[in-house]
């Protein structure tokens, strides 16, 4: 059974909590290919970001593990310039998942574009 997690050291630190034996069935993929390579490997388990699970409701979800981070605990951040007071352009860098995108698009709905890079 392969293990598929996310570029990001959240994961990481949990990969390295792993046996030996397991850490060599890790596979790392960005967030937005968990669930692809999820549908390829039927037999493995991954870690996704929550909102993938609203396009995917046929994947078993464990009651027994999750990963949740709150307040400065992050894997994502925003910046913003001191001068700046409007927004008409946000780039979206690095491991985009559908939580960042989903959420950006719902706080900055107002004539904002997305932009990934």
């Amino acid at each position: 059974m392969n293990i598929i997690i996310p570029q990001n050291i959240f994961s990481t630190l949990f990969a390295l909590t792993l046996p030996d034996n397991q850490k060599e069935k890790i596979i790392i993929k960005e967030s937005s290919l968990i669930v692809k390579e999820l549908e390829k490997n039927k037999d493995s388990v991954g870690i996704i970001p929550s909102f993938d699970l609203l396009r995917n409701p046929e994947l078993f979800v464990s009651k027994k593990f999750a990963i949740s981070f709150d307040g400065f605990l992050s894997n994502s951040y925003l910046y913003f310039k001191p001068e700046q007071t409007t927004l008409d352009k946000i780039l979206l860098h690095g491991d985009i998942s559908s939580n960042d995108l989903v959420l950006s698009k719902f706080f900055f709905q107002n004539n904002t574009e997305l932009v990934q890079n």
